[in-house]
């Protein structure tokens, strides 16, 4: 939490693999598998666990064309800010209208 006496947002990806392919971990064992989950969502659990205001927001397009995003964090009791932010993220560069070439 000493984090955020200087920090009012921190800014990280949603998730540490993009986007996969339908199949793409068929040839691992259930264990392999956890384990590429645990280590896939790793920014997210953290924030889920200490109850911190966190908002996920679309930034791109993956070269496969799924959608990416980060993930806000904020300090605790901060759900204003975290929202705030997005809303300003969104309204400088609404998602639905930004051009083909931009997202990604």
């Amino acid at each position: 939490m000493a984090f955020f006496d200087d920090v009012d947002v921190l800014v990280l990806p949603v998730y540490l693999h993009g986007p996969m392919k339908i199949g793409e971990w068929g040839a691992f064992s259930p264990e392999e598998i956890i384990q590429r989950v645990i280590n896939w969502i790793a920014p997210c659990p953290p924030f889920n666990a200490t109850g911190q205001p966190a908002i996920t927001i679309p930034v791109g397009l993956h070269s496969n064309g799924l959608p990416i995003g980060v993930q806000l964090v904020g300090r605790p009791a901060a759900e204003t800010t975290i929202i705030s932010l997005a809303a300003q993220i969104e309204a400088a560069q609404p998602w639905p209208d930004r051009p083909s070439s931009q997202k990604g």
